[in-house]
Order: C-alpha cells, then structure tokens, then sequence
C-alpha cells in the first residue's frame, strides 16, 4: 500500500514537471494599437450650410391685393393705365403735374455743367480750341431756342383752329342741334339758363378772334412774345374748359321728371368727350412752356460758360471746385428723385383692380390711388418668438413643407397683441407654387448670415480661464484648441462668431478629449494612423508562467 502512494506522488510531480516544460516556451502575441479616440467632426461651412434652423408653422394666405398711394400731393398730370390693365413692376400708372419738379433738374443739371467747367478751368489754362467749341454751343443754343419759339407759335395756331373745329362741330351741334338725337336734348329749369349758355357762347367766339389777332399782331418772334403767345393760348384753352363746365352743370341740374337718369349720363358723357382733348392741350402748354424756359436757361449758361473761358486761367482752388462739383451732382440726385415721385409706378407685376385717379384730380398719401391685384401671388404668415426672430434677417432662406423655397420679406417692428408673438411674411421663390388659401405649412428658416454667425453643438466647446475654445483637427490626424467667439444660445447650440475659417474642421464632441491626441474621425474607414518613428505598431507580451 505504502508503495502504491509513492508511485502515485512520483507520477503527479513528473506531470507537473512536464506541464512546466511544455508551457515554459509558449509565447502569446498581443496587439498593442497606439492610443486615438474615434470623433465626429464637421468643416465650418458644412456646420453654415446645416445649422440648426429655427423650424416654425405658417399659413399661406392670398397676398393678391396690393394698395398704392401717391407719396407727394398733387394734380394729376396723366393717367397711362385704366381699369383692367395688366402692368410691370416699376411701369408707371399715373403722373403728377411736375414742371417745377423738371424744372428742378434741368437747373440742377445745368448747375452740374456749369460746376464741371469750373473744375476743367481751375486745373489748366484756357485753350483756343476750347474757347471756338463754347462759341459754338452757344450758336446752337440760340438756334434751339429760336426753333422752339417757332414751334410754340405753330402750336398756338394749331390750338386755334382745333378749337375753333370743337366748337363748330361739337359744343354748338349738341347746344343747338339736340333734335338730332332726343336722347340728347336738354331740358333745362328755366330761360335764364339758356340765356346764360348762349351769352357764354358769344364770349367764347369774341374770345377766340382776340386771341388770333393778338397772335398775328405780334412782329418777330422774341422769347417775350413767345411767352405771350403762350399766356394767351392758355387763356383762351381756360375759358373754352370753363364754358364747357357751366354747360355740364346745366345737364347736371335738368329735372329728372322731364329727362330720365340714363339719357341724362349719356349728356354728360359727350360733354367728357369733347372736354378731354381740351385738357390735352392744357398740359400740352405746360409742358411747352417749361421747354421754352430749359431753353433760355441752356443759353444764359453757355453764354457765362464762354465768357468765363475768355478771361483766361485764374489762380481757383482745385478742391474748391471739386467740392462745389460734388454739391451740384448731390442737389441734381435730390432733384430726380423728386421728379420721380411724381410719376407713381406699379410696385409689382398684377392688374389693375380698382383705380382712383383721373386728369385734375388732387390725390395725396392719404387714400389708395389704385389697388393692384396678383391671382397667382400667394404670402405665407408666421409668428415667431423674439428669441427666434433675433435669429433671422429679412431675406433669410425658408424651406416650405420640405420642399419649395421662399423668402422673408417682412418682419414687424412690433409684437401681435393676440399672439404675443412677432409676425413674419415671406414670398414664394417661384409664384407658380399651387397652395390653396388658409393651407398651414411647416417652415424651416435658414440662420446663417454673416452677422449672426453660424451654429455649433455646445458639446464643441470648452472653456479656460473664461475662454471659449474647439478642437481643430489637423493634418497629422490630431486635434488642436482654437480659441473663439460666441454668441447666443439656442437650445442645444451656440453661435460663433470669429475665431475660425471655413476649411477648419471642429470636433463635434469635446468631452474627455486631450490637446494633440491622435483621433480618427467617424465616417472615414480608411484613415491611415500615423506611427511614432522607433516604435512597431504590434508589441510581443511575455505571458507564460514563471
């Protein structure tokens, strides 16, 4: 037995001594991968181009109404478009009477000649050849102006006779000859009232023959006798225009017991086609006589312009007469903006709906001159909170139900009392989108702008010593702080502001990250890891039993 147990303990310290030998040599082979962390990170101008937006709800309502006010007071000179008329933005629908305002810049223009000859003249002496050019544009000033006296007086003639064919073929035919159409014949309260019509008749031909003989005494054709010409054919276009408006007021009080409502409209309505050319050439004297007026002042500048070329070279400041050039350029700016408001235009493409205005009429900024109408035009309505409005700009990029593109075109100064909230308004970029009226869309509106900033995830920042930093990834594949500046926070985002440019790569998540740590960013399988010089990229470990 004794023996048995000595056999067994020698067999068990052989096996363990055979167990050492066999192991003793074995080697486990251990990867050892240098140390990097895995992170998310994305260029500055994938961050401006996907940062988060300010999502809102909207309703698409009708905008196909617009209404358009004359920003100045004043008569209404012409009327280029009716009632129904389709109309391009900017196209002009109506004008002001504005011969003071042309007036203006024709002085203003020749306020900037006369200042750009001043500045030529300061900065070289006189030239021959400069004074025979002015002489010249003198010459041709006189002729202009003589051409123009000419063409008044044509003018005064011709007004004459159309006058003249007005009355004999028109007033008298419908005064005296109403039996042509009994639609026509006037029904008048008492004989006073005719009497008054045929007194004012007589007058209107004493009138006229004054007029032409006045015209035909004058000899040479001056710039006085000009305005005369001008002064007497205005005149007489006046009285014809008021005895027309006593014969309109005669038809205007005709018993409606004797001439019924409708044959009384149609009275009136030839009176306004026989006014209408009359009116036509009222304006057309205004407008004659501010050319007449451009004209001699073309010449009273040419005239100071050659006569200061004559004296010669003078010893004048060149800055002084820059800066008088710039004064006249500033004052002939000034002077075609206000020539412009008098001309009101379309503010966008429609139709005229609904217009308000007619030759004579004094209009202002007080009421709605016309109304433009856009069937296809459609506005989206939204309201937003002010840390959201804060956010955005007026042109800022909206997303539409995921799909169409539209832009802010309003944002309201004040808060909505009902909401508490800010209104915004936006344009379609395409007017053809099909939205049906009072439809809620989902908005996503775009923050980035260049002073707003764009945003980054708060889990990129980290701060030292009150400094806000992100990591920036370089090129050997580590990560680098870079200070920077912020703005506001919104929601789980803040805004940067300077500090970067738009290759820089940001590190998304800066949490447990160590300044020059080797990283790999997600995304990029086949990123190659740099390798320390001296070192294997694999380690041989020693793990046998000893």
């Amino acid at each position: 037995m004794k023996k048995i147990v000595i056999i067994v303990g020698a067999l068990g310290i052989l096996g363990a001594l055979v167990f050492v030998v066999f192991n003793k040599e074995e080697v486990v082979t251990e990867k050892v991968v240098d140390t990097y962390s895995t992170v998310e990170a994305k260029t500055v101008e994938e961050l401006k181009t996907t940062g988060e937006p300010v999502v809102a709800y909207g309703q698409v309502i009708s905008a196909n109404s617009v209404e358009v006010v004359s920003e100045l007071s004043g008569v209404v000179k012409r009327v280029y478009k009716n009632l129904g008329d389709t109309v391009r933005a900017g196209e002009v629908v109506f004008e002001l009477q504005n011969s003071s305002e042309q007036q203006g810049v024709l002085q203003a223009n020749a306020q900037v000649s006369s200042a750009q000859a001043n500045l030529s003249k300061s900065k070289q002496g006189t030239d021959v050849e400069d004074v025979y050019n002015q002489e010249l544009d003198l010459n041709n000033k006189k002729t202009a102006l003589l051409d123009k006296q000419l063409s008044i007086k044509q003018f005064a003639e011709d007004t004459h006779i159309a006058i003249i064919n007005s009355v004999q073929s028109q007033y008298d035919q419908f005064f005296y000859d109403g039996t042509t159409d009994p639609q026509l014949k006037i029904a008048l309260r008492d004989l006073s009232d005719t009497k008054r019509l045929e007194n004012s008749r007589e007058d209107l031909s004493v009138k006229i023959n004054q007029s032409q003989n006045s015209i035909e005494q004058l000899g040479s054709i001056s710039y006085t006798d000009t305005v005369e010409i001008l002064d007497k054919t205005e005149q007489l276009i006046g009285y014809y225009d008021r005895v027309l408006n006593e014969y309109s007021d005669a038809i205007s009080s005709q018993s409606v017991s004797i001439i019924s409502e409708d044959n009384q409209e149609k009275q009136l309505a030839t009176i306004r086609t026989i006014r209408q050319p009359i009116l036509v050439l009222k304006s057309r004297v205004s407008s004659e006589r501010v050319a007449l007026q451009s004209a001699k002042n073309a010449i009273v500048i040419s005239e100071n312009n050659l006569k200061k070329l004559q004296e010669g070279p003078k010893n004048n400041d060149v800055s002084i007469a820059q800066s008088n050039l710039s004064s006249a350029e500033s004052s002939r700016a000034s002077a075609q903006i206000q020539l412009q408001k008098t001309r009101i235009t379309a503010p966008t493409f429609g139709k005229i709906s609904s217009i308000n205005v007619r030759i004579g009429q004094l209009v202002g900024p007080s009421s709605p001159a016309f109304i433009l109408s856009s069937s296809s035009a459609k506005r989206i309505d939204a309201y937003l909170s002010s840390s959201d409005v804060s956010r955005i700009r007026i042109g800022s990029k909206i997303i539409v139900d995921g799909k169409d593109e539209a832009f802010i075109s309003r944002i309201s100064p004040t808060i909505d009392q009902k909401t508490g909230k800010i209104k915004i308004e936006a344009f379609f970029s395409d007017d053809q989108v099909v939205y049906v009226e009072g439809t809620g869309v989902g908005l996503s509106i775009s923050t980035f702008s260049e002073n707003l900033g764009f945003s980054v995830p708060i889990s990129s920042i980290f701060v030292r010593n009150n400094i806000p930093y992100v990591y920036i990834v370089t090129a050997e594949n580590t990560i680098s702080p870079r200070e920077i500046k912020t703005g506001g926070l919104f929601g789980s985002n803040v805004s940067v502001f300077e500090g970067l440019t738009d290759q820089d790569k940001i590190v998304l998540n800066a949490r447990g990250l160590k300044d020059n740590q080797l990283i790999k960013i997600l995304g990029e399988e086949k990123q190659a890891l740099p390798v320390t010089p001296g070192e294997e990229s694999t380690t041989t470990v020693d793990v046998s039993l000893k």
